[in-house]
């Protein structure tokens, strides 16, 4: 894939919106155009590279400002790791019996991550 502003072969092109959509642009086809990060930052005048994280917080800002962020209700991160004692009971049980978390990976067949999580919530 090619970027279409500098022409660089790349795997990563990012749309960006030639009209954009804080001036009545649209997220139609024809509104946009497939460019590599560079060329998107530049468009924009930012370095996307160093600021991405931040440019993702100061639009979900401006979301939750304007009434349309729709991420997910509060609380649901604490049900869904409440259930994770109840999900994974053998993981419990091997991690109460002082395995450690690699044992108790190879032997129930879940993630690390989620036996992390498992034992976070102990």
């Amino acid at each position: 894939m090619n970027c279409k502003i500098c022409k660089t072969e790349t795997n990563y092109l990012e749309k960006h919106h030639i009209i954009p959509r804080s001036r009545g642009g649209t997220n139609d086809p024809e509104n946009l155009i497939e460019i590599c990060i560079d060329c998107h930052s530049k468009a924009h005048d930012v370095s996307f590279r160093k600021n991405r994280d931040s440019l993702q917080l100061a639009g979900v800002k401006k979301a939750k400002e304007l009434g349309k962020y729709k991420g997910r209700p509060k609380g649901a991160t604490n049900k869904a790791n409440e259930n994770l004692l109840k999900k994974y009971p053998k993981v419990v049980k091997e991690l109460k019996a002082g395995l450690s978390l690699r044992k108790v990976v190879t032997l129930t067949g879940v993630s690390i991550n989620t036996v992390r999580k498992v034992k976070a919530e102990m």
